[in-house]
């Protein structure tokens, strides 16, 4: 059983416009007035829609001339693929990383056990993170990411190469972490993912958001599309009411 998170202040929302172009490639991601906040939002598109890109420049990883992110509270963006430090265990990841993240390092080795304990790896905690399951390799990235003291977490398709079972408990996570207050936005390709504890959905396609609103209206759209509506984000919409 996880512990629990200690409980943070909301997120304070702030609107963000930007278009930035990958060097020397065709790839772009545009936003305008996008909202960012402690809502939990699922950032749902096919591959190749921009979702890293927009994730990346939020946390600051990719620079946009002119754009202001001084508004935004302390972030930690965790990358679909994990790559262990030789030799680690999963304190020793989850502490080191934390401290290079920013976090002192005395606390940063402190807290360390309370997030392992947290995504249910206490068990685990002395075993060499390259020895661990897909699954679990998730669970040390996220606890590595709560270890950073971040208000804001952006997680990169977390659940791409998850079973079903581990999927369903990175789920359970996500409830805790939301319950708590931390903000969290989650990207996906998988409209199925479309549920519980988020409750906003941006759709991304070729670089642009093609709907942003509640997961109400988006299974709507699915079950009451219309020619207006954007046809990327419908059938996105239709595969979450099949």
């Amino acid at each position: 059983m996880s512990a629990p998170v200690p409980a943070q202040s909301r997120v304070q929302d702030t609107e963000l416009s930007f278009s930035y172009r990958h060097p020397g490639g065709p790839g772009a991601v545009t936003a305008n007035d996008l909202l960012v906040s402690s809502e939990p939002t699922l950032l749902l598109g096919v591959n190749g829609a921009g979702k890293t890109t927009l994730m990346r420049v939020l946390a600051g990883h990719l620079r946009v001339r002119g754009l202001d992110l001084s508004g935004l509270p302390s972030v930690s963006y965790v990358p679909q693929f994990f790559t262990p430090v030789r030799g680690f265990t999963v304190l020793d990841h989850v502490s080191y990383v934390a401290w290079l993240d920013g976090q002192p390092r005395a606390a940063a080795a402190k807290n360390a056990p309370q997030w392992v304990d947290f995504v249910g790896l206490g068990d685990l905690a002395n075993r060499k993170c390259a020895q661990l399951s897909g699954g679990q390799q998730a669970k040390v990235q996220l606890a590595t990411a709560l270890n950073t003291g971040a208000r804001l977490l952006l997680l990169d398709e977390p659940s791409a190469s998850l079973d079903p079972l581990a999927k369903r408990e990175l789920q359970d996570l996500y409830r805790n972490i939301v319950a708590a207050g931390t903000g969290l936005w989650v990207s996906t390709h998988q409209p199925h993912e479309v549920t519980d504890p988020f409750t906003r959905v941006i759709v991304l396609h070729q670089g642009t958001v093609r709907f942003d609103g509640g997961i109400g209206h988006f299974r709507q759209l699915g079950a009451d599309a219309t020619d207006k509506d954007d046809p990327a984000a419908v059938a996105l919409a239709q595969a979450t009411v099949r």
